[in-house]
């Protein structure tokens, strides 16, 4: 009988853990005894990141100029030491399977790979970035503070076109999927090579 009055609460608690699990995802960190790579573009049949882009509609100077800038320090930065040996040190989830080292592997070793670009304008979206249609990545003009176009923003559309997503479209609560976490990693390593504080690690 007790067992009887008590499984609301039971079925509460499952329902909470399944939330909590959908949430979370798996989150997957480098194995203890798997050895972290000091670089990746050095290793055999590496075929080093290239991000190119193209315009669905073209911009104005200021935001095509942000992009040429970002786009290619989203490269460098993807392609650098200073990214791989701190990668390979995240917890992530939603991996499609990989550990971290493979992630962190593959988002340096893409091949040329290719941004559809467009641009919409909406102050009051919490949106900096947004997919249009099949293929389009829309980055928010309305928002030139906010992060959006910046390298860790090229970063993390990166991730999407490599088939990587995010459960939930707020940062705070996707924080730990792959897009979230490369976006992140490259965003803070582009504020030290801006402020010259990683002159040597960004070497391949």
């Amino acid at each position: 009988m007790n067992s009887l009055a008590n499984w609301p609460r039971y079925a509460e608690a499952v329902c909470w853990l399944l939330c909590v699990t959908a949430l979370l995802g798996c989150s997957k960190r480098q194995p203890e005894n798997e050895r972290f790579a000091e670089s990746f573009t050095q290793q055999v049949g590496c075929n080093a990141t290239r991000i190119r882009y193209a315009y669905h509609h073209q911009p104005d100077d200021y935001w095509h100029e942000r992009i040429k800038e970002s786009v290619a320090r989203a490269n460098r930065i993807l392609t650098s030491r200073a990214f791989a040996q701190a990668c390979q040190r995240m917890t992530m989830n939603k991996t499609n399977g990989k550990s971290a080292q493979e992630v962190c592997r593959e988002m340096a070793c893409a091949g040329i790979q290719s941004l559809n670009l467009g641009f919409f304008h909406d102050p009051n979206s919490r949106y900096i970035a947004r997919k249009a249609g099949a293929d389009i990545v829309q980055f928010n003009t309305a928002k030139p503070n906010s992060q959006a176009a910046d390298a860790g923003n090229v970063a993390h559309e990166f991730t999407h076109v490599l088939g990587y997503k995010h459960f939930t479209n707020r940062a705070e609560f996707g924080q730990r999927s792959v897009p979230y976490r490369v976006g992140g990693l490259v965003r803070q390593l582009d504020t030290k090579l801006q402020t010259a504080a990683l002159p040597q690690q960004l070497s391949y």
